[in-house]
């Protein structure tokens, strides 16, 4: 976050007269792309090296104990694990990532704060408003949308695992009578595939914030990597400066706004 920010401070001004370059984005881009990129590369990866420890012992265990009731418990793993990825998600929220739609809204809002004399000076908080609510209609529609379809298929995914408990449980009963095996080993090898199926779920679901963190990264070096305009200048420290500066024809204008000319053949001449 220190790198990011102190590679946002290099940058020439025309650089931030972009839109996508303004305070309020940069301020959220610093807060969301450094603090989920560290989240992931620390926590989402001692998660994962846990589970995959986890899954490996579990199906060891499991072909110890039963090896027919594993059997047919994997053959339901594709509808478990992925009941238990779509829980996961869900719980989550279904509706995205929305901060990216809400960052118009986040902006207005935060500018007209920072602007609230002025605002206030033209009488302009209705309009403001206005301008807010209009901001978050899309996401609010998103959001309705999108509730509605995870309600749905958050059912659907509920009734995958439950059946595949139901269905591994009675074949589990049927080696019971034909005295193929005891309850006990067949509620010890249900209950291990049942954790290594969560654990499966849970290192599963991190592929979407494993994917985000590959976008974090290319946001985050976009910053860093980019080579400012502004040469920097070091050398002999002066202390006692005796001449003139005089400057003769000057142009210019922006980056972001070429075609309107602040300087035209300016003369600037300053005695030491």
């Amino acid at each position: 976050m220190e790198k990011m920010f102190s590679a946002i401070l290099r940058n020439e001004i025309g650089w931030f007269d972009d839109t996508n370059n303004t305070s309020s984005m940069l301020s959220s881009r610093l807060e969301s792309d450094a603090t989920l990129l560290r989240t992931i590369v620390v926590d989402r990866s001692t998660i994962l090296i846990q589970n995959v420890g986890l899954i490996v012992a579990s199906f060891i265990i499991a072909f110890i104990l039963n090896w027919r009731i594993t059997l047919v418990v994997l053959a339901t793993y594709p509808l478990i694990i992925s009941g238990h990825i779509s829980e996961k998600l869900f719980m989550k929220g279904y509706g995205g990532n929305l901060s990216t739609a809400h960052l118009k809204a986040n902006m207005l809002a935060g500018e007209a704060v920072s602007n609230i004399r002025t605002v206030a000076a033209f009488c302009s908080e209705e309009k403001v408003i206005d301008l807010y609510a209009h901001e978050l209609v899309e996401p609010s529609r998103r959001s309705f949308t999108r509730g509605q379809i995870a309600g749905i298929f958050y059912g659907v995914s509920l009734f995958f695992i439950f059946s595949s408990y139901g269905l591994a449980l009675w074949y589990g009963s049927v080696l019971m009578e034909k005295e193929l095996a005891t309850f006990k080993s067949v509620m010890k090898s249900f209950f291990v595939l049942i954790v290594t199926a969560l654990a499966m779920g849970e290192t599963l679901a991190l592929a979407p914030d494993l994917l985000k963190g590959n976008q974090m990264v290319a946001s985050v070096f976009d910053v860093t990597d980019r080579r400012t305009e502004v040469l920097g200048d070091i050398g002999e420290e002066v202390t006692k400066v005796e001449g003139a500066i005089e400057l003769r024809g000057v142009q210019f204008s922006y980056p972001s706004r070429p075609d309107v000319v602040l300087f035209r053949d300016f003369n600037l001449k300053v005695r030491t």
